[in-house]
């Protein structure tokens, strides 16, 4: 039993599980949380998350800032290349 082993219909079958169980445990966990609320006191507006708390205001501050830097390095790394595929360099006489 090795890496040989998984063939093309194996795979996709380990894929299709991997993601099935990711998407089970990510919801677990907000699911879990949200249920100890009572949604009739949410909706009026009597009590709910109000995010205080330094530590989650911080980790989404720091949730934010990653993703807006990796949408700007996505986006220069896309120009660079686009900028770099339109130099027309003479492929045919290469040593190797």
């Amino acid at each position: 039993m090795g890496l040989r082993d998984l063939n093309k219909l194996n795979l996709l079958l380990a894929l299709v599980v991997l993601l099935f169980m990711a998407a089970l445990f990510a919801g677990l966990y907000p699911h879990c949380f949200n249920s100890k609320f009572n949604p009739v006191d949410l909706l009026k507006g009597g009590k709910g998350m109000n995010g205080t708390n330094y530590l989650t205001r911080s980790l989404l501050v720091v949730q934010f800032s990653l993703s807006v830097s990796v949408l700007i390095a996505g986006i220069v790394f896309y120009t660079e290349c686009a900028i770099k595929r339109n130099w027309g360099l003479d492929t045919t006489n290469k040593i190797f």
